[in-house]
């Protein structure tokens, strides 16, 4: 069950947090920007887990109210929106929990070079940079030209 992958981590995360607000952390960099790093990649599937966590427990707690004369009708309804919601959940704690490229981090060169033919190839490298410079804005990522010719 998905509940039961999910467990590890929130425990994980839980462990993080308490190690860092421990004061002897501080004296030890390596160690504290490490489980940073660590706690900032799992926060995402942690978050989405807690709220998948209280919408099964809201399921259940309506299908309980269900034979409730007076709360039956209401339980009905928010159960039918959290059956809805469940399925929605569990596909992007999937996609979550794919497995991150190790050179997700890492820095990269990238060179455009106008090709064969002339000045519209100049300007279609020229198109081609502005929008590699607009996605690497959009997703915050420094951008650091270090040589251009213009032609």
């Amino acid at each position: 069950m998905l509940k039961d992958k999910l467990q590890p981590f929130i425990a994980r995360f839980d462990e993080i947090t308490q190690s860092l607000m421990s004061p002897d952390i501080t004296s030890d960099i390596k160690r504290m920007t490490s489980l940073s790093k660590e706690q900032s990649s799992i926060e995402p599937i942690v978050e989405k887990a807690k709220e998948y966590i209280k919408v099964l427990e809201d399921i259940e707690e309506n299908r309980l109210m269900l034979d409730d004369s007076e709360l039956g009708d209401l339980a009905k309804e928010e159960l039918k929106e959290l059956e809805l919601k469940k399925p929605v959940l569990e596909e992007e704690i999937k996609v979550l929990m794919i497995p991150k490229d190790p050179n997700d981090d890492r820095n990269i060169y990238l060179e455009l070079r106008a090709g064969t033919g002339g000045d519209e190839a100049a300007l279609f490298v020229a198109d081609l940079f502005r929008g590699y410079l607009r996605y690497a804005e959009n997703n915050n990522w420094k951008v650091e030209i270090m040589s251009s010719s213009d032609s």
